[in-house]
């Protein structure tokens, strides 16, 4: 026999100066720059190499002389290149910021707006869809699930690597995997190497966790350097930047601090708008390029670099003639940040930049000269028209609004949802749909309760979920109709143990915000988890009614049927919701669940390797669903496949220590094969670390099958 728990069914994740800034409508249309007059002679076409930082500040560059950071790798490529020390993004968020960089054109054209529940539209023209016209190579190294093709950022990219058994890649992995792919290259070809290491939680290695004591996240900044170093020697070494344009930037900064923000994807200051931007290519010598640009010009000066046609639709322009010392552009930059309005259905913040004047469009409204505050300390709104820069504003949102404008959304899977969130992301659930904002809805008003939502999250992911809970009772004290943070209190509660004070958590969030569908699914779920059987079918049939499309609903209504033994309703159900949300790692890890129970029931051969392709399908989806390991070494059990099974549940502990069902189905499969020493050895790990979450049968057993491994033989 094995051992094999039901509650192996895991639950979803769960101005005294008037200032007229009226804009020009042609600033923003495609402007084909001047070719420089003496181009460099090349003997073949120009690879192209992008490499962008996650959250990389523009005071974190050496070069840039703010003493915070050492980067001698980064710097040699600064010495060789034009270094823009005004360049900015148009979004403080990872995965709006590339789309911007990859298509040329603003979130108001391509509709990608936040991290969170957004896919960039496979209409949308690509970078490297247009290089590829072009006979290009492409290849992509991306280190992080908010980068995943999942969201759409692979379109025209031959190779798209990014992490699969693990969140994130460190740089070291990343730039091992960039030189192999280089070196394989075998025509022109257009490379992007993303690095992750500058986002939070900062935990640079040695020597730099040392070094950086003080400053973890210059830390990272000068890791990131010493792994570019290696990447630039191989470059070097093998003559590629004697060919290549190398582009080099940041996606966004990292506020620290600044004005209260203490990561980014919140306000839109400087802290992280400010990006660093470097063109290195053959030929060009060492400059300073004070000039106003923006990721949306990386696209048509990498055509005109390269001498191919650019896109009509992109929204930047060339700067090629800034590089040659041309004059600076008269044009307005656009930025946003709507991850606050999307999730939480918080204010909108947009803005532009204008003549070196900021204006950030928020109820409470801001000004800033950038010339002389560039910190942005002092808002100067009210010697300003506020009729003339709204006005600007609309005209300028007007040009810029594209074929997906409203958006190309993407309903997450709990699992990519509880991803973004283990990155500091939060995610919600915008219960209204306003169509004017007050001072209580603004971004400043309501950054205390922001930091304080961090702050939970950050307690949740490192298990303190007494604290977690603490401050989500305090939001809920402010906001109880805040969704999100109704349904962060009721899976830490969960954590905690108290299933009955999540049930009630949501029922109270209910009362707020009547007829909320989250609110209701996630009842739904907690009720299907805790045996509520009668209730929970209820409820779901109800919520089915009227949302037959939700996935996660069905998912939960075959949990019910499923403890009911209800095996044909839970297999019907099961079946809809993979039909509804193939990515669901859970919906089919409770399907391949199911299956094995009508495999052992029935003894049917076709029923075991239906049970086995539901395991392998969670695990394309989840390559870290510890559940589905086990399940699937199970079935692997059945198939007398043990070494397979023993494989597959080590891989279940080596992702979740505390899980107990693969140490029992280890220690039973050793001792069926006369390997009592490695079966003692689980088996007893099992009781001295965890028999405190243990029924008292599941200890009695767990006792006898260690008292039969000790026996000598």
């Amino acid at each position: 026999m094995f051992f094999f728990k039901k509650s192996v069914i895991i639950l979803f994740m769960r101005k005294i100066v008037h200032l007229s800034l009226l804009l020009v409508m042609s600033a923003w249309q495609t402007i084909a720059a001047a070719a420089p007059d003496n181009p460099p002679l090349i003997s073949k076409p120009l690879n192209v190499l992008l490499i962008t930082i996650d959250t990389w500040r523009f005071d974190r560059l050496g070069s840039n002389h703010s003493g915070f950071v050492k980067t001698p790798h980064l710097d040699a490529m600064v010495e060789r290149g034009i270094n823009f020390s005004r360049a900015f993004a148009h979004n403080p968020m990872t995965l709006p910021s590339h789309c911007n960089i990859f298509t040329g054109v603003t979130s108001l054209s391509h509709g990608v707006y936040d991290n969170n529940g957004f896919r960039l539209n496979e209409k949308s023209l690509t970078l490297a869809e247009h290089l590829k016209s072009f006979g290009y190579q492409t290849f992509a190294l991306v280190s992080s699930f908010v980068l995943s093709k999942t969201f759409g950022l692979n379109q025209g990219f031959a190779d798209y690597l990014e992490p699969i058994e693990k969140d994130a890649w460190i740089a070291e992995e990343v730039v091992s995997k960039a030189m192999r792919l280089i070196g394989q290259q075998q025509k022109k070809w257009f490379g992007w190497i993303h690095l992750w290491d500058c986002h939070f939680p900062y935990t640079p290695p040695e020597p730099f966790a040392g070094q950086y004591g003080h400053d973890p996240y210059s830390g990272e900044v000068a890791y990131v350097d010493s792994q570019l170093g290696i990447l630039f020697a191989y470059l070097e070494k093998n003559k590629i930047l004697d060919n290549t344009l190398l582009i080099i930037t940041g996606d966004h900064g990292e506020a620290l601090g600044e004005h209260g923000e203490y990561e980014h994807g919140f306000f839109a200051y400087n802290s992280t708008m400010h990006v660093p931007l470097i063109f290195i290519a053959p030929g060009y010598k060492k400059k300073t390029c004070a000039a106003y640009v923006c990721h949306l010009d990386i696209f048509p000066t990498i055509c005109q670099e390269l001498k191919i046609p650019a896109p009509g639709q992109l929204q930047g322009l060339s700067l090629l003639a800034q590089i040659q010392g041309g004059p600076k552009t008269d044009r307005a930059l656009y930025f946003e940040s709507k991850g606050p309005y999307f999730s939480k259905g918080w204010a909108p913040l947009e803005g532009y930049i204008y003549k070196e004047k900021k204006y950030i469009n928020l109820p409470i409204q801001e000004l800033y000269d950038l010339e002389n505050d560039f910190a942005e300390g002092k808002n100067i709104i009210s010697q300003a028209k506020i009729s003339e820069l709204s006005k600007s504003l609309r005209n300028l949102k007007d040009r810029l609004s594209g074929t997906f404008k409203d958006g190309s959304r993407l309903k997450l899977s709990a699992e990519a949802r509880q991803k973004l969130e283990t990155f500091g992301y939060l995610s919600g659930f915008k219960q209204e749909t306003k169509k004017s904002f007050s001072r209580e809805d603004d971004l400043k008003t309501l950054l205390p309760m922001q930091n304080m939502l961090r702050q939970a999250k950050q307690f949740f992911n490192n298990h303190e979920y007494q604290r977690a809970a603490l401050l989500c009772e305090t939001i809920l004290g402010q906001k109880p109709q805040d969704v999100a943070t109704v349904i962060q209190l009721a899976d830490t509660y969960m954590k905690l143990k108290k299933p009955q004070k999540a049930i009630a958590v949501i029922q109270n969030g209910l009362l707020h915000v009547p007829g909320n569908i989250e609110l209701k699914v996630k009842l739904g779920g907690l009720l299907a988890d805790n045996n509520a059987g009668e209730k929970a079918l209820s409820l779901l049939n109800d919520i089915l009614l009227a949302y037959p499309q939700r996935g996660d609903a069905w998912n939960f209504l075959g949990i019910t049927y499923f403890r009911m033994k209800n095996y044909d309703q839970a297999l019907h159900a099961y079946l809809r919701a993979v039909a509804l949300d193939p990515g669901s790692a859970l919906a089919q890890h409770n399907l391949g669940t199911l299956y094995l129970t009508l495999f052992i029931q029935k003894k049917d051969p076709d029923i075991l390797a239906k049970a086995m392709d539901a395991f392998n399908q969670a695990l394309l989806n989840d390559a870290r669903m510890e559940a589905a390991y086990n399940g699937r070494g199970t079935a692997l059990k059945f198939s007398q496949k043990n070494e397979k099974a023993i494989a597959d549940w080590k891989k279940a502990i080596e992702l979740k220590p505390d899980f107990i069902d693969p140490y029992f189905n280890i220690g039973i499969t050793y001792l069926e094969s006369g390997d009592k020493t490695a079966a003692a050895f689980y088996l007893q790990t099992c009781l001295e670390k965890y028999s405190d979450q243990l029924s008292a049968n599941e200890l009695g057993r767990l006792q006898r099958l260690l008292s039969e491994a000790k026996k000598s033989e």
